[in-house]
Order: C-alpha cells, then sequence, then structure tokens
C-alpha cells in the first residue's frame, strides 16, 4: 500500500513538471530524484515511461494523459522503486 502511494505522488510529481514543457529525459530523471527516487529507479521509470506514454504525452504536446495513463505511471513508478 505504502509503495503505490509513493508512486502515485511520484507520478503526479512528473505529471505537474511536464505540464508546458517539451520533455527532457535529464529533467525528469531529476525531477524524480528530487522527489526522493533513487537514480536507478528514476532512470527506470523514465525508460519505461517512454515505452509506455511516449514522449509526445510526456512533454506536453499531446491532448493530455488519460486516466489510464495515469494508472501506467502509478504502476511503472511502483514496479521501479520495488527494483525494476
Amino acid at each position: 500500500m505504502f509503495i503505490r502511494a509513493v508512486g502515485g505522488a511520484l507520478a503526479a510529481t512528473l505529471l505537474m513538471s511536464a505540464c508546458g514543457s517539451s520533455y527532457d529525459r535529464a529533467e525528469y530523471i531529476t525531477e524524480l530524484q528530487s522527489a526522493g527516487m533513487s537514480e536507478e529507479a528514476a532512470v527506470c521509470m523514465v525508460d519505461k515511461l517512454e515505452v509506455e506514454i511516449g514522449e509526445e504525452k510526456l512533454g506536453g504536446r499531446a491532448s493530455g494523459l488519460t486516466d489510464e495513463d495515469e494508472a501506467a505511471m502509478t504502476e511503472i513508478a511502483t514496479a521501479c522503486i520495488l527494483g525494476g
């Protein structure tokens, strides 16, 4: 339960950092680390988000994230926090 809450909080941090900006991989990793994620987990999350969500949505250039995208972000954050 705790990990899911942390994953949700990190996904929210990522969403807020994406608003109105273009996609910057290094910036996303830094933002996740600032939110308390290890470098390894942050890189894991960004790698998986690029595949699952896509750079267009991550950069705020698409119409926005769906509920499914947000759920995927939480699942990805949880998996990366747990090691993979």
